[in-house]
């Protein structure tokens, strides 16, 4: 190997070593809107893809209509990591591409992590569609929760603008007061979604 050839690769070997000092720093220090860090096996299992596996499952539990309402796992016989939780959601609640399961919050409970995912369609939020994914040492246990089936091939552009749409719907509803006029409404909103951004107003 000649000098030029010694000299490129060296310099191609050292890119790829600040890259990965680079990225470890990234990964190390992401964090979640409570401050708590998304360490570097959350960021490697939203990687992984999941495949459905009968041993995983050791109950689950429906609606009237036949949705998943509930998936608690056997994590001891095939343990899927906290990173793996939307792949998790789309495989076991067999979603379509369309609708997307996207973090919303986490909190942490007597040792147990809860990741709140919120349903989105083609990119539209489906208001109060929340699934939660239960971990613990890293580990899926439970999740539970409501994803809406909307119909297939749903047109999503609106043909109204957001403030012309909510004239309208007042005008057709005709209440005298709405929940988000309410503080105390709105407040206790808030502490039930453990969201302090949570309101009534229509979004």
């Amino acid at each position: 190997m000649g000098y030029k050839q010694k000299f490129r690769f060296g310099k191609v070997k050292i890119f790829f070593l600040y890259l990965g000092i680079f990225l470890n720093f990234f990964l190390q220090g992401c964090k979640e809107d409570d401050g708590k860090k998304f360490g570097v096996e959350y960021w490697l299992g939203m990687l992984n893809l999941v495949q459905m596996d009968p041993k995983a499952v050791a109950e689950r539990g429906y609606s009237s209509n036949g949705a998943i309402t509930f998936v608690r796992f056997n994590s001891d016989l095939v343990p899927y990591s906290r990173g793996q939780a939307s792949e998790v959601l789309k495989t076991y609640l067999q979603i379509p591409a369309e609708y997307t399961p996207k973090l919303a919050r986490s909190n942490e409970s007597n040792g147990h992590i809860l990741d709140r995912f919120q349903q989105y369609y083609k990119g539209l939020k489906v208001e109060n569609k929340i699934y939660t994914v239960v971990s613990k040492d890293n580990r899926i246990e439970f999740m539970g929760g409501d994803f809406s089936g909307i119909e297939q091939d749903l047109n999503v552009t609106p043909s109204l603008s957001k403030e012309d749409a909510l004239s309208k719907a007042l005008i057709h509803f005709g209440a005298k007061k709405y929940l988000w006029e309410s503080p105390e409404r709105e407040e206790r909103l808030r502490s039930i979604k453990v969201d302090p951004k949570a309101t009534y107003f229509p979004k």
